[in-house]
């Protein structure tokens, strides 16, 4: 939220765009405020691993990059997840949870995880 005016109030999207929301809406509507009674945020990254990686392997590098991170949270512990089968690999889903006391955007965790996940899942070898 980013201006609250008489009749309407003006909320920033991280993009940069700013949408205008009458106040009855705001009474008579659902709205969603991630950290109204609590400070943390579930991050997911999604991630595909072709068919021949060892499940249990894949599972343990996700986690053990998610723990070496300084803004994941320890408790409750990151886990990473079966997802589903997809057309060319199995597709898991890294589940993380962190403060958001130094108001750092998700939107910058997630990257910081993905170079790291791809590193230690052998991304960019050569063969």
């Amino acid at each position: 939220m980013s201006r609250i005016g008489i009749r309407a109030s003006t909320v920033r999207t991280w993009q940069g765009a700013d949408i205008i929301v009458p106040n009855a809406q705001l009474v008579t509507e659902r709205v969603t405020n991630w950290t109204l009674s609590d400070r943390t945020r579930r991050i997911d990254l999604p991630v595909g691993v072709d068919y021949g990686s060892a499940p249990e392997k894949v599972v343990e590098v996700l986690e053990a990059v998610a723990r070496a991170h300084p803004q994941i949270m320890q408790t409750p512990v990151p886990q990473a997840v079966f997802k589903s089968f997809g057309d060319s690999a199995i597709n898991r889903r890294a589940a993380h949870r962190r403060g958001l006391a130094p108001m750092r955007p998700c939107s910058r965790i997630r990257p910081a995880l993905q170079l790291p996940c791809y590193k230690a899942l052998g991304g960019g070898r050569k063969e």
